[in-house]
């Protein structure tokens, strides 16, 4: 599974590829594509690199705020799917550190999605 978003090359900022995502605003991404990246692009982040948290992110973090869906408990892990203001589906997968009885993350809460840039991967067709 992967977090998609789409976007559009803005320019370039040292190694990395600036990328304008609606509702993150420009994203520098590091180019792997091996060429220039140019137009329409995608950004893809794994589940298991989303962090949440109920405060914006920390200076150097991409965020954006939405509300938990669902919150589906397996034991070990626990995946929360979040939708933001722009209908986006995001999904995050965290490890419970302990056996709960209530969930840390509830249905319907609002909640606060970052990721390192650095944790995204550029897609370009």
């Amino acid at each position: 599974k992967m977090n998609l978003f789409e976007g559009e090359v803005m320019g370039t900022q040292g190694e990395r590829v600036l990328v304008d995502i609606a509702g993150l605003g420009s994203v520098p991404l590091l180019s792997v594509a091996g060429g220039e990246a140019r137009g329409s692009v995608g950004m893809a982040v794994r589940p298991e690199k989303v962090r949440l948290d109920d405060q914006p992110p920390a200076e150097g973090f991409v965020g954006l705020k939405g509300q938990v869906g669902e919150v589906a408990y397996y034991g070990d892990v626990s995946h929360v799917y979040v939708t933001d203001d722009q209908g986006r589906s995001i999904s995050a997968n965290f490890q419970n550190s302990q056996r709960r009885t209530e969930q840390a993350i509830r249905s319907g809460e609002e909640v606060w999605c970052s990721w390192r840039p650095e944790d995204a991967v550029l897609l370009v067709e």
